[in-house]
């Protein structure tokens, strides 16, 4: 089931990436995360399954679209749960730019992420703390065009994850 979805991000017509409301409603396609429903609108609890995207498609739309034109090349996540909104990043971003190199961590196992990057090159997927000195060894030499912070959600976590990864991305997004 995944494959099917990253090959339909792959053929979708462009066009349909490049407007707001046809890419909203490409990502419920997709398939949305199945936890925490008593937190989610209705139209994502209607949509769970498939690549679990966690963000909502009225906000993960216009940054993705954002995002392509930043001609961003290399890509990390901090926090991606179920990989979804990695991979579809990932693979959106492919339709406009060259990406060269993404990141997936985690402090869980993710196994459609790791599964995902270890059938797509040279993307890789980390099972580690954002805020241990091991991650900070990962960094040692990289950087990106841009990372996404969504790991900890407490403002002292996100804090934590900036000034691990501040200079290594031209764009941080939290």
């Amino acid at each position: 089931q995944m494959a099917e979805r990253i090959t339909f991000i792959r053929e979708v017509d462009e066009l349909q990436l490049t407007k707001r409301r046809s890419l909203e409603s490409l990502i419920l396609r997709l398939g949305m995360n199945h936890e925490l429903q008593h937190e989610m609108p209705e139209i994502v609890t209607s949509h769970q399954g498939g690549l679990r995207i966690f963000q909502y498609p009225n906000q993960l739309a216009p940054y993705l679209q954002l995002l392509s034109g930043l001609s961003v090349q290399s890509y990390m996540e901090i926090g991606v749960r179920w990989g979804g909104n990695f991979m579809l990043t990932v693979e959106y971003l492919k339709r406009f730019n060259t990406v060269s190199r993404g990141v997936a961590i985690d402090l869980y196992e993710s196994p459609l992420a790791r599964h995902y990057c270890q059938r797509t090159p040279n993307m890789e997927f980390h099972q580690i703390n954002s805020q241990s000195s091991k991650f900070r060894r990962l960094l040692e030499g990289r950087t990106f065009d841009a990372i996404f912070i969504d790991g900890d959600h407490s403002y002292a976590g996100v804090k934590t994850d900036f000034l691990s990864v501040v200079g290594k991305a031209r764009v941080y997004v939290f």
